[in-house]
């Protein structure tokens, strides 16, 4: 009788620091039973699922969640609960916005249910994915862009030469210097999706930079009607390539005022945080749409008329270079891009 009583006792012991285990664990849990219905779920289950765990025991997922019947929860579920078999599956949460990884094992009494959250390991996925098509691109775009920038300085040179001697047609020349000269830009850009490694650096604060680019991105401004606000922020030197910075700060500021209609005004503003210099630039334009939000650092992808889908291609290789990284915030009220730069000195 000592025996049984101790074994009886020893039960709910076993459980309750099964239970504990589970709640300490950083993925979510739950299982159900062979309805569906939630017999235990842990905190973090909990938050994934935006409820209670009194409103969600005893209750089928289905129910609670009908909008889940059309996904691959529902159908993962249900073939490994039928087949006695485990699944592994990736799953978007549209509620959270978040990627897990899901595991599911079955037993007789119903399944237990694995959430892991992997958004962090898909979103560097999604970077590395993009920077090996830059680099892709970069290597194709070095080795073409040398063999027609050569014959394109010797047309150059010999329209020049006929500018001289037919001043008749001097503007027939001047639109054909013009259109090789934007064919020689185009091919700059090309030049600077190739190699990984910045050439040089050198200790530059980003606010001097922005000095000299002022005149040139209030000048663009000014002529489409629109305002430039600079709020230059107290922040140490970095170690930048100058040149590769300008370029930066023109491509962002001019992609800026684009995106905005007469009067609008556009911010190019530097502040510290933590440990990461920000240079940002806010427009208030009518923002991004999420449907091509991930495509626009797609080099060659466009939305303008006469762009060439590499200014935002550009920016985002310069800043990998620099080791940095670029967030975008966006609404219907305009684009935030925050250019976040490590404390490197």
């Amino acid at each position: 009788m000592k025996k049984q009583i101790t074994e009886k006792e020893s039960l709910p012991i076993s459980t309750l620091s099964s239970s504990l285990i589970l709640e300490r664990i950083i993925d979510a849990f739950f299982a159900l039973d062979e309805n569906f219905r939630f017999i235990y779920l842990n905190d973090q289950a909990g938050r994934i699922f935006m409820r209670s765990k009194e409103e969600l025991m005893n209750k089928s997922i289905w129910t609670v969640y009908p909008d889940s019947t059309n996904t691959i929860i529902y159908e993962e579920l249900h073939k490994s609960l039928q087949n006695k078999e485990p699944v592994h599956f990736e799953h978007h949460g549209c509620r959270t916005g978040k990627w897990y990884e899901v595991k599911a094992y079955p037993s007789e009494s119903g399944l237990s249910v694995f959430f892991i959250d992997i958004t962090e390991k898909k979103l560097i996925e999604k970077e590395l994915f993009k920077l090996e098509a830059l680099n892709i691109i970069g290597e194709i775009s070095a080795s073409i862009s040398h063999e027609i920038r050569n014959p394109l300085t010797t047309i150059k040179g010999f329209l020049q030469l006929l500018q001289g001697r037919e001043p008749k047609n001097n503007e027939y020349y001047r639109i054909m210097i013009d259109e090789i000269n934007r064919a020689n830009s185009i091919i700059t850009e090309f030049l600077s999706l190739a190699g990984t490694k910045t050439a040089s650096v050198s200790s530059t604060n980003i606010n001097s930079i922005i000095d000299l680019m002022s005149p040139l991105i209030e000048a663009d401004a000014l002529s489409t009607d629109k305002e430039i606000e600079f709020l230059k922020g107290d922040i140490p030197n970095l170690l930048l390539n100058e040149h590769e910075i300008r370029q930066l700060i023109l491509n962002l500021a001019l992609n800026g005022l684009e995106a905005m209609p007469a009067g609008g005004k556009l911010t190019i503003q530097t502040f510290s945080e933590e440990n990461e210099i920000i240079l940002s630039f806010k427009d208030q334009g009518t923002g991004i749409s999420p449907e091509i939000l991930d495509r626009i650092w797609v080099p060659f992808f466009t939305t303008k008329d006469k762009g060439t889908g590499l200014g935002l291609a550009v920016c985002y290789k310069i800043v990998d270079r620099h080791k940095g990284r670029i967030e975008t915030i966006t609404c219907s009220t305009g684009t935030t891009f925050l250019v976040r730069f490590k404390n490197n000195h």
